[in-house]
């Protein structure tokens, strides 16, 4: 079974094509949608990445890192593997909207006040629309509830 997927308009009749992806945390760009992000940005396609945390308390896989060594600059590290991430992907910015990572559903971070399970909803709605309104994609894209 083949599947076509749309292409950039014929040289000449150009109109200036954008997507917006949009992503909790840090390593969601590559693993859900970063073939999606990689061949619209290799076509021409303006690519924004939003994402909402910095991931600091995501899970530490590298071997070569201790953990507890690692936890206090999480941060830091998630943020330039993303930074690395987005430019093997071709993406042309990437926006943080500033909140801290609640981690995986059901942990008792998830309470904590300033995480990205506790913000205000509509102050969310407020950061994302106002890079949508700036923007102006054609396209969203982002992963469903059950983060896929």
């Amino acid at each position: 079974m083949s599947t076509s997927f749309p292409t950039l308009p014929p040289k000449g009749r150009e109109k200036a094509l954008s997507l917006l992806a949009v992503q909790p945390h840090p390593d969601d760009e590559s693993i859900g949608m970063g073939g999606t992000l990689a061949r619209y940005s290799a076509e021409g396609v303006r690519t924004t990445l939003v994402t909402a945390t910095r991931g600091e308390v995501g899970e530490i896989l590298d071997k070569d890192l201790d953990p507890k060594e690692a936890a206090p600059r999480l941060a830091t590290i998630r943020e330039a593997e993303l930074r690395a991430a987005v430019k093997i992907l071709g993406v042309n910015e990437l926006v943080f909207i500033g909140y801290e990572d609640s981690g995986m559903a059901g942990l008792p971070r998830n309470r904590e006040r300033g995480t990205f399970w506790q913000a205000d909803e509509e102050e969310a709605i407020g950061r994302l629309i106002e890079v949508v309104r700036r923007v102006r994609p054609q396209v969203m894209v982002t992963q469903n509830e059950f983060g896929g």
